[in-house]
């Protein structure tokens, strides 16, 4: 079986699915960049302890952290806690130990599978057909 070139005649022609008249006055004119985003709005707290004597000191930190994403149904939250301990042995000896614990929780718009699987919010947006647009 032969493949057949695109100038060959019996192959269909093209047709592309909107006018050039339909795409310059569309029946719903939807901005779909207003559809999709909103305020971006983020917080962080802080709180630390700090304290000691001239051999020991310590420091106890926490942060909580959120954001709510320019994108609508997007954003991240984040809780950190970080403790230091540092103790004084000797004259020329210091021994300490830093820990630090952080939690991220996303809130990522899902975008299905297929083509836009792994696309970002707005190339789907681009991508949407209105001709599917629920209307209500």
């Amino acid at each position: 079986m032969e493949e057949k070139e695109a100038t060959d005649p019996s192959l269909p022609a093209l047709t592309l699915p909107y006018t050039d008249a339909q795409i310059a006055n569309p029946a719903n004119n939807t901005n779909w960049f207003d559809e999709i985003s909103r305020l971006g709005f983020q917080t962080s707290h802080n709180l630390s302890i700090t304290g000691g004597n001239d051999n020991t000191k310590y420091l106890v930190s926490g942060n909580y952290f959120n954001q709510d994403g320019v994108i609508k149904n997007n954003g991240m939250t984040r809780y950190s806690l970080r403790a230091n301990l540092d103790q004084k042995l000797s004259k020329y000896v210091k021994m300490g130990i830093n820990l630090t614990a952080t939690r991220n929780e996303y809130d990522n718009v899902p975008l299905g599978s297929g083509q836009n699987e792994n696309a970002g919010i707005l190339v789907s947006a681009a991508q949407f057909n209105p001709a599917f647009a629920h209307s209500g």
